[in-house]
Parts: C-alpha cells; structure tokens; sequence
C-alpha cells in the first residue's frame, strides 16, 4: 500500500496532499484518505515560550515514559497505535526530518527494511512521513519536494551559516564540522536558534511490526518531535573526549529534549518601561511607539535625520520598533539599511542611556536579524508572544466593553467568538486587535441603528444606549 501511495504522490505531490488554512494536510492517494497532520520547524526558544504559555494557562501535567527492551509493548508502532489523545513521540531522525536507511533520500516504502525505531515510527504514521517528504514547508510558506544532494529541511541551518559546520542529506558527520571551536560556541550562544521539527493531528496507519491493530483506526491520531545529532557509528568517528566535541555532543543533545499583531508586544513594552524607570535602569520611563515610516526618508539624505531624531527622543526610555522586520524591505532598499547602521550606531554609543525593542512577525524578524551581523550581537534578548485562545479574547472583550461601559445582549458572545474564529482561519489574525476593531464596528453600527429608530420616531431607554445586539457586529449595519 505504501508504495501505491508514494506513486500517485511523487507523481502529482500538490495534488495528493492539501492543506487547510491552518496547516493541516490531507493525504489523498491510492482510493484512500489520510489525516497528514500539520508540520513545522520552531526555533528551541519559541517552543520553550509556548510550553510557558502553555502552564502559565494552567495545562495540565506532562508524563514522561522512557521504555526499553525489544518487545510488542515497547515497539513504536503498537506504542504509537494504542497512545491515548495528546501522546507526543520522540523520533530519532536525521536533521531534514525524515528517516532514511542511509544518507540519501530514498523511497518511503524501503523504510520498511530499517528495524530501528525512527523508520518504524515513520511507517507507523506513514501519512506525515509523505508530508516532510513531499511537501516540505520553506520560510516562506511554500511547499517543496526533498531530494538528495538538493532541497532539504535542515534543522541546523541558522547555527552553520557561519560556515563553522554543514549538514550533507540530514546527516552532521564529524568531518562537516570544519571548525569545531566557532560551532561549539554558536550551539552554546544561540542555543534557542537550533529548530525542532514538529508534527501533530498525523494518523497512525500501522500498529506493532508494522502489521499490527490500531485501534480506533481510522482517527487515531499523534505527534511526533524530530531531532538529530552528530552521526557516529559507521558513519564518522567521534572523539567524545575532546572537550570542544563533548560541547557540541552536550548541546545537541540538550537540542533533543518571536509574536502576531495584538499579542500585547506593546502594552508589556509600556510595563517593562515603567519598571526599567522603577529601579533605576531608565531615567525618563517613557516609551517612543515608532514604525518604518518614522524611520526611513523618501530621499536621499532624509533617513539618517529621521532615524537620529527618533532615537534621541527616546533617550531615558524605551523605542519601541513595531513591525520592525518592514525597515528593511529587500537587497535595494538602501534607505532602510541606513535605518539600521543609524540605529545600531547610536544603540551603541548609548547603550546605558536607552532601551530599543523590535517587535514583528517570528519568521520575518528572523529575516531582519539577518541583515547585519550587529542585529543578532546587540538584540540578545527574545520573547515570542503566543496567539490568544478563544477564551482569552472573550476575556479581553469584556475588558474592553467595561471600560468603555458597553455590554452584550446574552447570544451576542457566541456570534463574536465565531466572528473571531472565522477571522483567525483567514490567516494575518490581529488577536487583541482584532477584537478592539470588532468593537469599534460595532459601536459605529450601533449609532446607526439608533438613529434609524429615532428617525421613525422610535423612543431609546438608557439601556438601548449601552447594549450591543448581534446585528451591530456585522460588517454591514443591520446584515
């Protein structure tokens, strides 16, 4: 079946898997369907703030089971086949997240003849192996095709592009580590740079030894974490002695084991200025809310005059750069590189005198922290801001409404709550903002449905004053 399936997919990979719009793919191939699950590539210090995110909201405990021996009860696929709702597997894979017998890619259904564990969780939820194989994801958003000697997830991309070590088809092999004291230091340094691969919602197809029951099947789904180190065995030599190689050993194996508009970047700038002036750190405390129009010039000359304006004003307090990553908007832009050689200039010559944050999109402030080697050097401190769950954006509606003595008619909230997650699914999802504007239309809405009725010479209590109802949250007055 599986060789079925990887002919109709390598054949036609965009139209056999298909994702939602929020990252969850279908397999479709060989008259069946799959549940493919959603794959990604999160940096270490992302996934750590999640998981704070995560207990700060009150998740529940986490269990931990390390099993050994060789036997149904510890074999992959009956573990993977039988693991309750919200099991997550550790699959020992190389660092483009597949499972491949040997340093090369090759077709999913010769995993079947590799007894060891990453092989057999890959064949046991085969349908998510098709996905990293087929559709992996680029920065970008775009889906490619891995091949030998070509396009390849690399989990270690950031930390080698120094040229300090290389991956070659998914391996790190002691002989790619050219210099072995520079990729020490960056696996130290940049430790939360190293990505993890994660795939969750993936179907598990086969059961114990590949042929086993599943339970439940179809639907049973998990998620599996991909993670690598140096490859030793046959196929490079390690010195684990050497203290240089025990540092990188160390931190990769540690391996193993930045937010959207409206997360509050902004009002936990205002806070951390109130306190950076509180004890001492700042002497004004106040904070400079600033974006790439503040900065950059239209001609030649006008930049650098803007920038240095900014910074000086923020002098004794905090700059805060929003949607930061827009400064510099491609290779040309050369006015938003004067921006940046101006800031980091004068961050430099004022370090103790001012604080500067950026804020933007994970993905695309990587980029910019990209652009200069001074960014990643000055710019240290990184803290992504997990998107609100439904609730929390309930919560801060009526937050919001207290304030400005607002309140809903009773079925009004559930409306809002599937206004809200229609919004979110249509991707670019604005979280507290979103639902500030959702209230704002709303007001707008509701001051003409009141006049309308005053125009007819309807009579208005106090209560039809502040009482929000369902047809004021359209976008159009009285849909």
């Amino acid at each position: 079946m599986v060789a079925e399936i990887e002919a109709d997919v390598s054949a036609a990979p965009e139209a056999r898997i298909r994702f939602d719009v929020a990252g969850f793919a279908t397999l479709d191939a060989a008259g069946r369907t799959f549940k493919a699950g959603r794959f990604e590539t999160p940096r270490l210090g992302m996934l750590r703030d999640r998981a704070e995110a995560a207990r700060n909201k009150g998740a529940g405990k986490l269990k931990l089971f390390v099993l050994t021996g060789r036997s149904p009860a510890t074999d992959i696929g009956a573990l993977q086949a039988w693991a309750p709702p919200g099991s997550l597997f550790q699959v020992a894979s190389q660092f483009n997240c597949l499972e491949a017998p040997d340093a090369c890619i090759v077709p999913i259904a010769d995993y079947f003849f590799d007894p060891t564990q990453g092989p057999r969780a890959s064949i046991s939820a085969v349908p998510g192996t098709f996905v990293r194989h087929y559709a992996a994801p680029r920065r970008d958003g775009s889906r490619f095709v891995q091949v030998t000697d070509g396009p390849q997830i690399d989990l270690l991309e950031e930390l080698c592009s120094d040229g300090s070590a290389h991956v070659t088809n998914g391996y790190l092999l002691t002989n790619n580590v050219e210099r072995q004291a520079a990729f020490a230091r960056a696996l130290e340094e940049r430790f939360e740079d190293v990505r993890i691969g994660l795939h969750d919602g993936v179907e598990v197809v086969f059961g114990h030894d590949w042929d086993g029951p599943v339970p439940g099947a179809p639907g049973v789904t998990v998620a599996q974490a991909f993670c690598s180190t140096l490859a030793g065995g046959g196929y490079s030599r390690i010195e684990a002695g050497e203290p240089t190689m025990q540092t990188i050993l160390r931190q990769l194996q540690r391996a193993a084991y930045l937010g959207n508009p409206g997360t509050g970047k902004t009002t936990v700038a205002r806070i951390y200025a109130k306190l950076l002036k509180q004890y001492g750190r700042v002497t004004k405390g106040h904070v400079v809310e600033v974006d790439r129009s503040d900065l950059v010039g239209v001609y030649l000359g006008e930049t650098a005059v803007k920038t240095r304006k900014v910074l000086e004003s923020a002098l004794g307090g905090v700059l805060f750069i929003d949607e930061a990553y827009a400064l510099k908007q491609d290779a040309q832009d050369f006015y938003g590189q004067e921006c940046i050689d101006t800031i980091l200039k004068f961050v430099e010559d004022h370090r103790d005198e001012m604080v500067v944050i950026l804020a933007g999109y994970p993905e695309q402030m990587d980029g910019l922290l990209a652009t200069n080697p001074g960014f990643r050097s000055r710019f240290t401190q990184r803290l992504a801001f997990d998107d609100y769950n439904d609730a929390d954006l309930i919560a801060i509606m009526h937050g919001m409404l207290k304030t400005l003595q607002y309140r809903l008619e009773p079925t009004t909230e559930q409306i809002v709550a599937g206004q809200l997650a229609l919004e979110r699914g249509l991707g670019a999802f604005g979280n507290g903002r979103a639902v500030r504007n959702l209230i704002e239309r709303a007001i707008r809405n509701q001051a003409v449905r009141l006049n309308t009725r005053m125009s007819a010479g309807g009579h208005l209590s106090a209560d039809d004053l502040v009482l929000l109802l369902p047809e004021d949250f359209a976008e159009v007055p009285g849909a």
